[in-house]
């Protein structure tokens, strides 16, 4: 990195840790606390609250059938109650935020060592830390002081230390990443891939025992914390059979609304099994590109997740320029763009006529989330077969200027 381009960076970081610390102590953070794109049950702060004031008081913070996030941000939002309250809360958040960006910005500059002939990817490392740190969807979760927000600074971390071939850190953030949000289990294979393509000594089974090693630790250490293993049951049940049934911006909520309990189960099934089917058909396909599939698979976590906020799209939609090449033969993007915004916008506005006002209904909401999925599952399609289309034209340059047709 040179001089100049530290200072950059070092600015933009900074502007981006004023402007959320400062918005982070004003009304706007009570407002986003209760703003479903935000807050979701596995990840609102006055959920956290209320689970750390059960356990201040000796009671079992997940008795109460509202707190159904990991013990490790129990244990973080106590650390910050006992230091300063609030305001420390705030600036922890908002530091690890700003943080997210830094690892943005390394994972950007190990995408070229990743790929050393520039197939993928000639864009700037600090571009894609602006595109990231300066995107509304990734720093309203920090001020609203969103656990959805760490998940991303894990996930981050470990795609990082999987570039790097550092197994046993890429390992200790995998850990940290399962037990914040089970379901990011999905991402160990691919991002498995990348530190394989780093580190080829590596075996799987000694990264899988590191990775239990360290599960086991955040495990015996949260059982001491809180007295109790019941957090072993209740947030994997959450996940498991989505049985929150508050709105939010993915697909599960409405459709187990109007779902017949003897249906029940086997829908639980398949939005289950549907993320998990993708992963290994993608990943042995383009197993020798492990960072774009592992940035894709994360956008399809995103798309099926039970409960996602806006900050599981900024993840996705922030690391994809990093492939400004692939970017280049994407054939909607205009069209994807706008109907993610256009989504996020009318989902706004319909909730508020159906709660607020009272003059709308559940369907119009849900219509906005469909738009939302239909534009997210395009644009992921769009990224890998537009990935599909830079490979091949790699490794058949004689074939340049002459335009693939389908075969009919």
């Amino acid at each position: 990195m040179i001089p100049n381009e530290k200072l950059k960076l070092l600015g933009l970081l900074s502007i981006s840790f004023f402007l959320q610390w400062y918005l982070a102590n004003t009304w706007i953070a009570e407002f986003l606390y209760r703003r479903i794109e935000v807050s979701t049950p596995v990840s609102g702060f006055l959920r956290v609250r209320e689970g750390l004031y059960l356990y201040e008081n000796g009671l079992d913070p997940y008795s109460g059938g509202v707190f159904y996030q990991s013990p490790l941000l129990l244990i973080l939002n106590y650390c910050c109650e006992l230091l300063g309250g609030i305001s420390v809360t705030r600036f922890v958040y908002t530091s690890i935020s700003t943080m997210g960006g830094l690892f943005v910005y390394l994972i950007a500059k190990q995408a070229r060592v990743l790929d050393p002939n520039q197939v993928l990817s000639t864009c700037s490392p600090l571009w894609i830390s602006v595109i990231y740190l300066l995107n509304p969807l990734t720093f309203l979760p920090g001020i609203a002081c969103s656990a959805d927000m760490i998940l991303n600074f894990t996930t981050l971390m470990t795609i990082y230390f999987a570039s790097c071939g550092s197994y046993a850190i890429y390992a200790c953030c995998m850990a940290l990443t399962v037990f914040i949000n089970p379901n990011a289990l999905l991402l160990f294979f691919p991002s498995y891939l990348i530190l394989r393509k780093c580190n080829s000594s590596i075996k799987f089974r000694q990264i899988f025992v590191v990775f239990l090693f360290y599960l086991a630790g955040l495990i015996i250490t949260s059982g001491f914390f809180l007295n109790s293993l019941s957090f072993l049951k209740i947030p994997f049940r959450v996940y498991l059979d989505s049985h929150d049934l508050t709105p939010n911006l993915g697909l599960w909520w409405y459709f187990f609304t109007e779902m017949f309990n003897e249906f029940r189960t086997f829908f639980l099934f398949v939005f289950a099994i549907l993320p998990l089917m993708f992963v290994l058909p993608v990943s042995i396909r383009l197993y020798y590109l492990p960072l774009p599939i592992t940035i894709a698979l994360i956008g399809l976590h995103s798309l099926f997740k039970a409960y996602p906020s806006i900050c599981d799209l900024s993840i996705f939609l922030s690391l994809l320029p990093i492939f400004n090449k692939v970017q280049d033969r994407m054939r909607y993007s205009l069209l994807t763009n706008n109907a993610i915004v256009f989504a996020l916008v009318l989902g706004s506005a319909f909730y508020h006529s159906w709660i607020t006002l009272g003059c709308g209904n559940a369907n119009f909401y849900y219509a906005s989330n469909l738009i939302l999925a239909l534009g997210l599952s395009l644009k992921i399609m769009d990224f890998l077969k537009a990935l599909l289309l830079v490979d091949w034209y790699a490794n058949h340059p004689q074939h340049e200027n002459i335009p693939l047709k389908q075969v009919q």
